[in-house]
């Protein structure tokens, strides 16, 4: 299960099934900036001008980091 709540822009992924610690060190490794709130909680808080190949790169980056 992935619970994705937030407002705007600004958006939790809540998992019991990844190390929010372990996936945050991951995605920054590749230059993805997340933030680990709680052990399975990300924090997602992209710029306004974020753009469509930004969000590509980042969902990505995620799915990699999510299947190794």
């Amino acid at each position: 299960n992935l619970e994705i709540r937030g407002f705007g822009l600004m958006l939790a992924l809540e998992s019991e099934k990844f190390d929010a610690l372990a996936l945050k060190s991951a995605l920054q490794a590749g230059g993805v900036l997340v933030n680990g709130i709680a052990p399975h909680t990300l924090r997602l808080l992209p710029p306004l001008t974020i753009d469509e190949d930004e969000i590509d790169a980042f969902i990505k980056a995620m799915e990699d980091c999510l299947h190794e």
